[in-house]
């Protein structure tokens, strides 16, 4: 028999119109996503019973909720990192012809998507419907491959299928962003001296909605709290920025990353490095690393962060 192979798994993904409906395979076109590492599925809470029977033996276990996560780790590329920017920052706003900038603010209300984990070298097709983005982070620096870290979780998985939902799904050139197209502003200004950048954005989904429906699955995955936050770490050349984080000053951050026409730019407004202690090893160079967090107070956007993505893409809807 043969086993599955890794290099023959395809991801495949199609909004959903309502949450947790699997679109009709005559519905919409689903998109393959290029991915690193990609693993989805559901575990099943198992309970130990309290039954006495008149022995010491335990009883048959009792089965209760049944949570559908997944974790995957994307290449930030020119194009098809905007299908995961609309799951976890909601639709954007595009404008444009030919080149089109896409504009995601957070929205109160994020999209679904029915996401299908396919074996094709033994035929198995799993699919997750109801998926979210509970999170989203990064890590910037040189002679790394630039890649998202993406948190799942989902409403209900099918029961395997023998074939795919989609032979022809849409696919988009590939074009990756490497460490050095990235460019960094602090404060308005242009900053050369960040040697790694942390960043993650989350939304906090409840994921403890549970209803007596036959199912075990999850009824919905409501949006709570949105937060961004991270770690900067810098060359120690002055004291500029260890005393914003002394006296607790606001600034703000853009880290961009660009290839010709094509951009993606994460502006965040406003945020504070907390007070730290400096450290440094023997005679290594010494680095200053603070972690921050980002909040809305007052700036005129009116969000803590936007996200803009410029490429020759025309929308991002691929279903819903």
């Amino acid at each position: 028999m043969t086993q599955a192979r890794g290099f023959f798994k395809t991801v495949k993904g199609v909004y959903e119109t309502t949450y947790g409906t699997i679109p009709t395979s005559g519905e919409a076109t689903m998109i393959q996503l290029p991915y690193n590492t990609f693993d989805m599925g559901s575990d099943e809470e198992m309970i130990d019973p309290q039954t006495i029977r008149g022995n010491r033996y335990q009883a048959e276990p009792a089965f209760g909720n049944i949570s559908v996560m997944g974790s995957a780790s994307v290449p930030i590329d020119v194009r098809n990192i905007g299908y995961w920017l609309r799951l976890l920052l909601g639709n954007p706003s595009t404008s444009g012809s030919g080149t089109y900038t896409h504009t995601f603010d957070p929205a109160n209300s994020l999209p679904s998507m029915t996401i299908e984990q396919g074996f094709s070298d033994v035929s198995v097709y799993n699919v997750f419907s109801g998926v979210k983005v509970n999170s989203m982070s990064m890590t910037f620096e040189p002679s790394q491959e630039v890649t998202a870290n993406i948190e799942m979780l989902g409403k209900a998985e099918s029961s395997p299928a023998s074939s795919s939902r989609d032979t022809s799904p849409n696919t988009v050139v590939f074009d990756r962003y490497n460490a050095k197209n990235i460019s960094m502003e602090k404060g308005g200004a242009s900053i050369s001296t960040i040697s790694k950048i942390d960043l993650t954005i989350r939304n906090e989904l409840a994921d403890n909605i549970y209803c007596l429906d036959g199912t075990g699955f999850r009824n919905s995955l409501p949006e709570t709290n949105f937060v961004v936050e991270g770690t900067m770490e810098t060359l120690f050349e002055d004291a500029s920025i260890y005393n914003e984080a002394i006296s607790g000053t606001e600034t703000s951050l853009e880290i961009t990353l660009a290839s010709g026409t094509n951009s993606l730019v994460f502006y965040i407004y406003e945020l504070k490095f907390p007070r730290k202690p400096l450290s440094s090893s023997g005679s290594e160079p010494v680095f200053l690393e603070l972690p921050f967090k980002a909040y809305f107070q007052d700036n005129a956007q009116s969000v803590p962060l936007r996200v803009t993505l410029v490429n020759d893409v025309a929308n991002y809807t691929m279903g819903a």
